[in-house]
């Protein structure tokens, strides 16, 4: 059973890696008063998350900050409280087993013939045809720039995935090797 104190932390040194864009860190702590807890306290539903594990928490906190932002820290929570766990467990599935998911994207890529460019990526994403690592990993092969290419920064909603994605990866990293070996096998298949 986890104690308020740590869904606190937790949610909050997540929720404020996701909305400082200065953040370059991972957090799953903040250093709040005991005031400022005790109001947080008053409001937050415990009863909702208190039969979780601390992973299954973490992740459930990467989702919802990940996939639905919202603009307020309670928001937030009130958003994590209606998210059905079975939603969450699919998310926590895509990254424990991301190899697989991504082996089936860049497949499924290779045997439409596509050539792809950063704008058809991302709509491709938006359609739910790719995984958000998926994206990640071809934008990174197609632009020198990386994820601060400027056909990302001229649109807001571009701009707004790959945020959260960047925040997202200050939690779930892949091995250098693993990023090159996606890289070499997207060039090989003439993906970009």
């Amino acid at each position: 059973m986890i104690q308020f104190n740590t869904l606190y932390n937790i949610s909050a040194g997540i929720y404020f890696a996701f909305h400082n864009k200065n953040t370059k860190e991972k957090s799953y702590g903040v250093n709040h008063s005991a005031n400022k807890k005790q109001k947080v306290k008053e409001w937050f539903p415990i009863y909702k998350f208190e039969n979780m594990t601390k992973e299954n928490y973490i992740i459930h906190c990467l989702y919802t900050n990940f996939k639905y932002p919202t603009t307020s820290y309670r928001k937030t929570i009130d958003k994590m409280a209606d998210i059905p766990k079975k939603e969450t467990a699919l998310f926590k599935e895509e990254i424990y087993h991301y190899k697989k998911y991504l082996k089936e994207d860049i497949q499924k890529l290779i045997d439409e013939g596509v050539t792809l460019d950063i704008q058809s990526t991302i709509d491709r994403y938006w359609r739910k045809e790719i995984k958000w690592y998926t994206l990640y990993f071809i934008i990174m092969s197609i632009s020198k720039d990386g994820l601060n290419d400027s056909i990302i920064q001229k649109s807001r909603v571009n701009k707004k995935i790959i945020y959260n994605i960047e925040k997202l990866l200050l939690y779930v990293s892949f091995s250098e090797d693993t990023i090159q070996k996606v890289k070499n096998i997207i060039i090989t298949n003439n993906l970009i």
